[in-house]
């Protein structure tokens, strides 16, 4: 996994292609490869800590399509969790159909990314993740 790591590592422009390479030796935090993982991750960073930043959130919702027995949808993909704000980001159903309203703090990279793991959190205060298509 180091040498692919290496390979384009000084450009973040070639991050996100670097990023599906590596999601795809499915590297999971937990099933005996987060040794590898990281790796991979220091390995970029040591050359181009911007492209490791930027390969970092996919690896991730790679991860979690993977833990939950889905698979990963093309695209270069971000995880976008965090919480606060002015105006936070709240899910509604409306005839068995979500729909996001407000604003989703500290987004990085959101302009790069095709797809991304959103939280949000429901009227009743339930803490969701969707799948949000970022051309929307």
């Amino acid at each position: 996994m180091t040498s692919l790591a290496l390979r384009g590592a000084r450009e973040v422009e070639s991050a996100p292609s670097l990023a599906r390479d590596l999601a795809d030796l499915r590297p999971v935090p937990g099933d005996g490869q987060t040794g590898d993982l990281w790796e991979a991750l220091a390995t970029i960073a040591s050359v181009d800590l911007g492209a490791a930043r930027a390969i970092e959130p996919h690896l991730d919702a790679a991860a979690i399509f993977v833990q939950s027995g889905a698979e990963l949808p093309p695209g270069t993909w971000g995880v976008f969790a965090s919480e606060g704000g002015d105006d936070p980001l709240v899910a509604v159903n409306q005839r068995e159909q979500w729909s996001l309203s407000g604003t989703k703090e500290w987004c990085s990279l959101a302009g790069e990314l095709d797809l991304a793991l959103v939280t949000a959190r429901t009227a009743g205060g339930q803490r969701m993740v969707f799948a949000v298509d970022l051309a929307d």
